[in-house]
């Protein structure tokens, strides 16, 4: 929202006259200034924000954190925003290698950057590596977290690709879940909902 912007604004402002850098805390709001940036559409701030909040945490935190990985996702996030996909995917890849290596394979962390590597696989036409990203970590993460709803674009990404596979009997179970779920509001909610009405209609069901 506009007062969550305003606010976040603010705390950066206060952060960086207060905090000599490198800070945990400047790191952190930098971050989130640079997500709330995005949301606006405002790529070139947010990606200048995203780069410094990445390098800020790998000076404090060190390069084998687990806030690093977090913090170069934001960064992929930006670069996708901005059309560079091959740049984006490099991110996650190396986000994931650390994930999977400090946090270990079955980390709520490692399956949703697994998954969302498979949402740039699919955006870059690499339906087979996004087949197997998507079928490596979704069932866990259902199975795990069925109601978070970081989960929603996720589902609509695999039903696209469902789509695309014309496997659309398959795909009919993650359209309704995102048609039961979605908040519309959330990040990536509505162009989750968007992009399951699409396979909905490709595939020729629509919402009852």
């Amino acid at each position: 929202t506009d007062e969550a912007a305003r606010v976040s604004g603010e705390v950066l402002a206060a952060r960086a006259a207060a905090f000599e850098p490198p800070h945990q805390d400047l790191a952190a709001s930098l971050e989130l200034e640079a997500r709330i940036r995005l949301e606006e559409g405002r790529v070139s701030e947010a990606e200048r924000l995203a780069r410094e909040a990445l390098a800020m945490t790998v000076d404090v935190y060190g390069e084998t954190s687990l806030r690093v990985p977090y913090a170069r996702m934001t960064l992929s996030w930006v670069v996708a925003a901005d059309g560079r996909i091959d740049e984006a995917r490099a991110h996650q890849q190396e986000a994931l290698r650390v994930y999977r290596e400090q946090a270990g394979p079955e980390h709520p962390a490692t399956l949703m950057t697994a998954a969302a590597l498979a949402r740039t696989e699919l955006d870059a036409g690499r339906l087979d590596g996004a087949r197997t990203l998507y079928e490596s970590s979704l069932p866990r993460l259902v199975e795990t977290r069925p109601e978070d709803p970081a989960l929603v674009p996720h589902l609509a990404g695999w039903s696209e690709l469902l789509g695309r596979e014309g496997r659309c009997e398959e795909a009919r179970v993650p359209v309704e879940r995102v048609r039961s779920s979605a908040q519309p509001g959330l990040p990536g909610h509505d162009v989750a909902l968007r992009q399951v009405a699409a396979v909905g209609e490709a595939c020729g069901f629509l919402p009852d």
